[in-house]
């Protein structure tokens, strides 16, 4: 604005000092009576003669106004052709940063990269403590029977004897009697250890041996038998091993005859309660020969082993 106001002072300017004859002619026209009283001699007023901005627009007539305005006015001419371009301005200073702008909408997924490579195993961590012990499990079914073992060495299992001296001797008749006998009750020169109780199978070996007498008040012929029983659990007894049989002969002298019979047994038992006992008899016949000395047993003794 304020350099079209320029502008336009330099052309009125221009304007006035190009056209000031013209202009005094008309302020002398349009003065009437005026410029009668006032008279100027041709040509005196000039450029020189007006102060520098007597001259206001104002003081023009509107033609002359109009005039100047439409001088002022530039007039458009046609786009010239482009002039080549100019080199190329050094790089301005980077500006400053601009504020964020908002975050975008989340993108999708992306395809799933391939497995990385396994790493190395890492050191061994520390024992935890431990837990608290657990409910017992139910219990398994039984297992099958496992073989049996080979078998050990012999032991004894038990053992028991039973002995009768000289001070306590048993007369014999023709029915068998048992002269001594684990079970025996002890006393009257009989001491007896019970019976031989296993609680499981077991092999029993039995050693016996008794003396059998005549004495010197008869020198008749006499005969005698002797054999082992064994009684299992209060059951029935059975013979063991095999008897002996002894013969006394006449004697004339009429003297004490002695033998000593040895009965020996092994024999395999189930788990009990064993009662071995020796069991002796006399023979007699009216003959001939006559045989019907008197015999007797005593130094009696008895004794049994039970072994694995």
């Amino acid at each position: 604005m304020l350099a079209r106001e320029r502008s336009f002072r330099r052309r009125l300017g221009e304007h006035i000092r190009g056209s000031a004859v013209a202009y005094v002619a008309l302020f002398v026209a349009l003065g009437g009576t005026s410029y009668a009283a006032i008279k100027l001699p041709a040509g005196s007023v000039g450029t020189t003669q007006l102060k520098k901005g007597a001259v206001t627009p104002t003081k023009l007539s509107k033609g002359i106004r109009d005039q100047l305005a439409a001088k002022t006015t530039p007039v458009t001419g046609q786009v010239g052709a482009a002039g080549p371009a100019g080199v190329t301005g050094a790089t301005g200073q980077t500006g400053a940063a601009g504020a964020a702008g908002q975050t975008g909408a989340t993108g999708a997924a992306g395809v799933p990269g391939a497995n990385g490579a396994t790493g190395a195993v890492g050191a061994k961590g520390a024992t935890g403590a431990t837990g608290a012990a657990g409910a017992p499990g139910a219990t398994g079914a039984k297992g099958a029977t496992g073989a049996t073992g080979t078998t050990g060495a012999d032991g004894v299992l038990a053992s028991s004897f039973a002995t009768r001296n000289s001070a306590s001797s048993v007369g014999l008749t023709s029915s068998t009697a048992t002269v001594i006998a684990l079970s025996s009750p002890t006393g009257g020169g009989l001491v007896t250890d019970g019976p031989v109780v296993t609680t499981t199978a077991a092999r029993l070996v039995v050693a016996g041996a008794t003396e059998l007498f005549i004495g010197n008040s008869n020198s008749e012929l006499g005969r005698a038998n002797c054999a082992l029983r064994l009684t299992t659990n209060a059951g029935a007894p059975v013979s063991i091993g095999t008897g002996r049989e002894v013969t006394f002969e006449q004697n004339g002298a009429i003297a004490a005859r002695f033998r000593t019979l040895n009965l020996v047994a092994t024999v395999d038992v189930a788990a009990g309660s064993h009662d071995v006992s020796i069991q002796c008899n006399r023979f007699d016949s009216p003959g001939p020969p006559v045989v019907n000395a008197p015999i007797s047993a005593r130094n009696i003794d008895l004794s049994v082993l039970a072994l694995r």
